[in-house]
Parts: structure tokens; C-alpha cells; sequence
């Protein structure tokens, strides 16, 4: 797929703009390692979608275990009227048991009391737990919109600290095993097994609609977000907010953080064999729009901040853009957009995408197109 891709960009935060050229191709998600070409969509289904899963495991995220664990689920708390009616709100306990080792993760769970049950529901792992950041996470302006909301607290599954000593790697080690192998998960694995487990307990509860839930997640989540949902196809809408490298933005493209920064400042994050490729994005076999086609046909949103340079808002846009013909194959509308919007003129079509005003947040303009979107499709 020789996109030839050049793009003159924008500082967007420099009094004077700079631009910044880059040339590169991209690797085509519709065409096998051998050089075939992808041509109907159950070739896509059946061959093409797990080849590259299989490059994405091996190169950069690692894979997550397949292995079950018990899960034991129990309701801590439940106020019936909180808010002031707004909500019902649970407090669950979930704990994890393997041979080795037993690990507790807290969820909580706000519904709208004014909305026939089984509820849709946003659910995510907030970089800040409740009572930090909590605007970030605006439960009653999405309840608002009568939509469930549930968090649970990340380092439950990963502190991001420990380097593999806390959290739920434990519960997978073989004997003698104190850290993944190099094709193994990460952090942000762990966050995604997190947020697989947090599906496994919509299953089990019936107030919530296990076929209407968004995963969604803000920069380092973000990742995760799109990780959890290529991993799970369970989830009807993947949302990745402000996600950079590693997310939503194109390795190739060199812009804002690069895979080096990457594992130089967080090399727990991936998995060992992504460090083979610290300056050397063009001999990776992936990249992100390869990612987003994952999600494909589900509806998957990607949110920009114009300021926010570090993630690269408009290699953010052109992994969007790059998963479009996979969409289409599968006879969604995709993202029907060759050129980046406006600010603050979002795209919603099966793919989403918008790069609004200000730089590395979660905003409340962000929630409410992402519940425009799932007004949509959920």
C-alpha cells in the first residue's frame, strides 16, 4: 500500500507556524504477509484480521493470556437513590483467584434511574481514581444523557510503578516466572485484561445491556481502550481519547512521542520486542491504522486536541483515515473523510473523529460527542 503519504503541519501552538514534512509508507491492512491482496470480506474475517493481531501481540502489546482465571463478583454497596435520585449507584468487588494467587479490583457503577433497564454504559479505567481528576469523568452530565457510567481503579490491574511484581501478571507467572516474556503483555495489557474482565461482569449483571457498552479511554487508557476492545469484540464501541503513540497516532509519522520516547520513560508499557524497534518504525510490520481496523465493522471514535502536538492530533486523524478501507470492505460507511475536519466540526460516521480546541484532556465537548456517536450506533 505505497500511500506516499506528505503532510505539511502545523505547531499549533507556536506564535509562528512551523511546518513539518514527512514521507513515509504505510504497510495495508488488506494485504497478507505474503504479498496476497485481502479481496472479500470473509478473507478479512477468517485470515487477514488475526494475522495482524498476531503482529501486534509479537511486536507491540504482547499477548494477553487466554487462560481463565476465577472471577467471584460481589455487590459491596448499592444506594438505590444517590445523587439525589439521579442514579442507582454500586460498589462491586471483583476478585480474581489463579493457583498462585488471589487479587481484588473495586468497580463503580453509576445508573440512571430514568431509563428502562438493561442501560447502555460508558466504562473505562479513569488515570485518576474517584475523587481525583473526577471532572475527567463527569458521571452526572452523563447520566444526564442516560447513559450508565462504570470505572474501576487501574492500578488494580497494573499500579504502572512495580514493574510486574503487584497487579494481575502474578496470576499468570509459571513457577520460577517473575516478569513477562518478551512477547508477552505489558501495563497496557494488563489495563486492557482489566477492562475484558470489566465485560465478563456486564455478563453478570442485568442492569447493565451487555450489548450496548463503550470502552473508552484518555491517553495512556486510550491505548488501552483500543487495545481491551480489539481483544474483545464483545464491546459494541471502542472511544480512544488523546491516545498518541501507541494509540491512535501513526508510529511512522515521527511526530510528538516516538516509540524510543516510549520505552525509554515507560518500558514496562509494551512488551520487550517493541524495543527492537526504538528508531526503526518503518521495519515494524504494523501500524495504528492497522490498529482502528481491528474495531472494524464496530463503530470506534478517535478524539484530537488541537494543542495537544505530543500526541500528534493529525496522525491521530490519519490512522482514521488509513482503517477506511477496511470499514468499507465490511460495508460500513467508514470514515468518508479525505481531509482532516475543522476544529470543533466533528466526523460521525462509522469511524469518528474530531480535533477540538485545547490541548491534553478530557473534556466535557469530548463527552458529548462521544455520546452524540453512541446516540447513533448504540
Amino acid at each position: 500500500m505505497n500511500l506516499g503519504l506528505k503532510y505539511v503541519i502545523p505547531r499549533l501552538r507556536d506564535t509562528k507556524v512551523q511546518h513539518i514534512i514527512k514521507d513515509y509508507n504505510l504497510p495495508d491492512p488488506l494485504t497478507f504477509q505474503n504479498g496476497e491482496k485481502v479481496t472479500d470480506k470473509k478473507q478479512w474475517i477468517e485470515k487477514r484480521r488475526a494475522e495482524i493481531l498476531r503482529l501486534f501481540e509479537e511486536n507491540v502489546y504482547g499477548k494477553i493470556p487466554n487462560e481463565a482465571v476465577e472471577a467471584k463478583y460481589k455487590i459491596i454497596n448499592e444506594v438505590k437513590n444517590d445523587l439525589h435520585g439521579l442514579a442507582t449507584r454500586k460498589a462491586v468487588k471483583i476478585t480474581f483467584r489463579s493457583a498462585r494467587l488471589q487479587i481484588d479490583a473495586r468497580l463503580q457503577i453509576y445508573i440512571p434511574n430514568n431509563v428502562r433497564r438493561p442501560a447502555p454504559a460508558f466504562v473505562g479505567l479513569p488515570n485518576w481514581w474517584l475523587g481525583f481528576k473526577r471532572s475527567l469523568w463527569p458521571f452526572k452530565h452523563v447520566l444526564h444523557r442516560r447513559y450508565a457510567i462504570a470505572t474501576a481503579r487501574f492500578g488494580d490491574f497494573d499500579s504502572n510503578i512495580n514493574y510486574f511484581k503487584d497487579g494481575v501478571h502474578p496470576l499468570f507467572y509459571k513457577e520460577g516466572q517473575n516478569r513477562p516474556l518478551e512477547n508477552e503483555w505489558g501495563t497496557i495489557g494488563a489495563w486492557a485484561w482489566g477492562l475484558i474482565q470489566l465485560m465478563n461482569y456486564f455478563e453478570w449483571d442485568s442492569d447493565i445491556d451487555q450489548n450496548r457498552i463503550a470502552v473508552l479511554g484518555h491517553s495512556r487508557m486510550g491505548k488501552a481502550a483500543l487495545w481491551a476492545g480489539v481483544n474483545d469484540e464483545r464491546f459494541s464501541m471502542v472511544i480512544s481519547n488523546n491516545s498518541g503513540c501507541c494509540g491512535a497516532s501513526l508510529f511512522r509519522r515521527k511526530i510528538g512521542e516516538s516509540i524510543k520516547m516510549i520505552n525509554k520513560c515507560f518500558p514496562h508499557w509494551l512488551c520487550s520486542n517493541f524495543k527492537n524497534f526504538n528508531n526503526r518504525e518503518f521495519d515494524l510490520p504494523v501500524d495504528q491504522h492497522m490498529l482502528i481496523a481491528l474495531v472494524a465493522p464496530r463503530p470506534v471514535y478517535i478524539g484530537s486536541g488541537q494543542d495537544n502536538i505530543w500526541a500528534d492530533p493529525i496522525g491521530e486523524f490519519l490512522g482514521a483515515k488509513y482503517a477506511d478501507p477496511v470499514y468499507k470492505l465490511l460495508g460500513t460507511t467508514g470514515l468518508g473523510a479525505e481531509k482532516i475536519p475543522k476544529v470543533n466540526e466533528p466526523i460521525m460516521n462509522t469511524i469518528g473523529y474530531h480535533m477540538r480546541e485545547g490541548g491534553h484532556k478530557l473534556s466535557l465537548y469530548d463527552w458529548d460527542r462521544y455520546m452524540d456517536f453512541a446516540d447513533l450506533y448504540l
